[in-house]
């Protein structure tokens, strides 16, 4: 895909100018022919970590 591509999953955002995906080993790549920090058009993206489950409270004896 081309274009300003924009991929979400929950919270996690990656944008950036092409997604390239192998269908074959189920991996993609976000890529940018845009070099240098703080450039507009750059990959980039917000990724949270997974949070565990909430402890159950103790059943009351």
């Amino acid at each position: 895909m081309t274009g300003s591509v924009i991929v979400v999953q929950g919270d996690n955002v990656a944008r950036g100018d092409k997604l390239i995906i192998d269908v074959a080993s189920h991996q993609a790549r976000m890529v940018s022919d845009v070099t240098g920090a703080g450039k507009a058009g750059r990959v980039r993206g917000v990724y949270f970590p997974d949070q565990p489950a909430p402890a159950s409270a103790p059943a009351p004896r």
